[in-house]
């Protein structure tokens, strides 16, 4: 569904897209469709991890955020 979002945005609002993320109750599952709902849009490749919803995230999925953050700031305060 994410790549189909991409290409509609591609083809009606010049590659926008905002994305709402809602809450969920199973860390796991809500990590892993982000996982790959920002490979979809970004085509980031980040591996998909399985294990303890408690643990730190992975480094390369915090650099990614933090790039996410730089380009946003242009747009948002944060």
């Amino acid at each position: 569904m994410a790549e189909q979002l991409a290409q509609a945005a591609g083809r009606w609002s010049k590659g926008r897209i905002l994305l709402c993320l809602e809450g969920g109750y199973h860390l796991q599952g809500q990590a892993a469709v982000i996982i790959q709902i920002l490979n979809a849009l970004g085509q980031w490749g980040l591996p998909l991890e399985r294990g303890e919803s408690d643990r730190e995230p992975a480094g390369h999925i915090l650099r990614r955020l933090d790039q996410v953050i730089e380009t946003q700031k242009v747009y948002w305060d944060l």
